[in-house]
């Protein structure tokens, strides 16, 4: 099993997006945070897993939506 970790940016702009949702919706909010982490667990075992993206930034990187993040 593969392990992660996050920047202090990307740390802080999941809390952004848990925090906006949670204004919403609490439940909503702890099941999106569940998606982000297994889907970081599954990066971090997958590298390459996603849809690469050659148009949007040079150097090309992979695109892995969660939910509609």
């Amino acid at each position: 099993m593969s392990d992660y970790r996050l920047s202090a940016k990307a740390r802080d702009d999941l809390d952004d997006i848990l925090a906006y949702v949670a204004n919403h919706n609490i439940p909503s909010s702890i099941k999106l945070e569940t998606l982000f982490h297994r889907s970081f667990l599954f990066l971090s075992e997958h590298p390459f897993a996603g849809t690469l993206k050659e148009d949007v930034v040079s150097p090309p990187i992979r695109f892995w939506p969660v939910d509609n993040y």
